[in-house]
C-alpha cells in the first residue's frame, strides 16, 4: 500500500501481521499531517519485497508469522540512508526491551500505547531529542483502575492480573533506569523515592540536575521516582509508604546509573 510521498512528510513503513491493528495504524498514519505512509506488510516475506523504495522510519512488530521482525534489521542498516526502527509489540518485560535494543531498534512502544503517546515516540526516535522525563513507579495503573504495569511486581495483584504478576505469563517487572542507563545518549539516570523527607530532598536536587543536563544540551535524561498508590494497593497512606520500603526498593534500588555528563 503505497501514500502520496512529500519531502516535508516522514515516510513510514508497517510491518505488522494483525489485519485490524494494521489498518488502525495505517489510518493514523494517513490521517496525521507530517507522516506518510510508505508501505504496509503483514510479514517478514513481503516486507522484504516491499522495502526496496526510501522510507525515513519502520514500525516493526517483533512477532511475526514467518519469523522474527529484529532479522530485518541488519538489511535496513547497510541502506545508504538507514530507516529509524521503532518496535511496536505486544511484549513488555525486561528482557524483550533488552533483545530489541540489542538487535538494533531506535525506540520501544508497546501496542496498548495511545496514538499520541505513539507519534511522541516515534517522533523522539526522528530527532533525537534531548528530553528529561520523569517516570513515576508506583507498581500499578493508578490512574485507570490498577491494571498490571510493566513494572508491577511479582506477585503483586491488579485488576488484570487478579492472581498477581506471574513470570511465566508477563515475565519480569522491567528497571527502566538501569534499562535506560545502557543507551550512549542517555546521559544521566537516577532512582529516587518520594517516601520521607530525607529521600524527597534527594529527588528533588535528581530533578533539578536533570533539567539542567538538559538545558545544557547534554542528552536524554531520566529520573525514575518510586511513589505509593495506597487506593489501588488497599492500604492506608502510612502503610503504603512501609510496602514500598519493604518491597519496591530492593527491586530497584535507589542510586545513580548514569551520569555521563561528568565523564565529559
Amino acid at each position: 500500500m503505497a501514500a502520496t510521498d512529500s519531502d516535508q512528510q516522514i515516510r513510514v513503513g508497517i510491518v505488522e501481521d494483525h489485519a485490524d491493528l494494521r489498518a488502525a495504524l495505517e489510518q493514523t498514519l494517513q490521517s496525521a499531517p507530517d507522516f506518510c505512509l510508505s508501505f504496509s506488510a503483514e510479514d517478514l516475506a513481503q516486507a522484504r519485497r516491499l522495502m526496496v523504495q526510501d522510507f525515513d522510519l519502520l514500525i516493526l512488530d517483533l512477532s511475526l508469522p514467518d519469523g522474527l521482525g529484529t532479522t530485518l534489521i541488519p538489511d535496513l542498516r547497510r541502506r545508504l540512508r538507514p530507516p529509524e526502527i521503532v518496535a511496536h509489540t505486544v511484549f513488555d518485560d525486561e528482557g524483550s526491551v533488552i533483545r530489541a535494543i540489542e538487535a538494533g531498534v531506535d525506540g520501544y512502544v508497546l501496542k496498548s500505547t495511545a496514538a499520541e503517546a505513539l507519534f511522541a515516540a516515534l517522533h523522539a526516535a526522528m530527532r533525537g531529542e534531548k528530553i528529561t522525563a520523569i517516570f513515576i513507579n508506583n507498581a500499578i495503573y493508578g490512574m485507570t483502575g490498577g491494571q498490571m504495569a510493566p513494572t508491577t511486581l511479582l506477585g503483586q495483584k491488579a485488576t488484570t492480573a487478579p492472581l498477581g504478576r506471574q513470570k511465566e505469563h508477563y515475565g519480569m517487572p522491567i528497571r527502566m533506569a538501569e534499562l535506560l542507563s545502557t543507551l550512549d545518549g542517555c546521559v544521566y539516570a537516577e532512582r529516587v523515592a518520594a517516601v520521607d523527607v530525607p529521600n524527597i530532598l534527594k529527588a528533588k536536587k535528581a530533578v533539578k540536575k536533570a533539567f539542567e543536563l538538559q538545558n545544557a544540551g547534554a542528552g536524554f535524561t531520566f529520573v525514575e521516582v518510586l511513589s505509593t498508590c495506597p487506593t489501588n494497593w488497599g492500604l492506608t497512606p502510612l502503610e503504603a509508604v512501609g510496602w514500598l520500603k519493604e518491597n519496591m526498593i530492593p527491586y530497584y534500588p535507589l542510586g545513580v546509573y548514569a551520569d555521563r555528563a561528568e565523564a565529559k
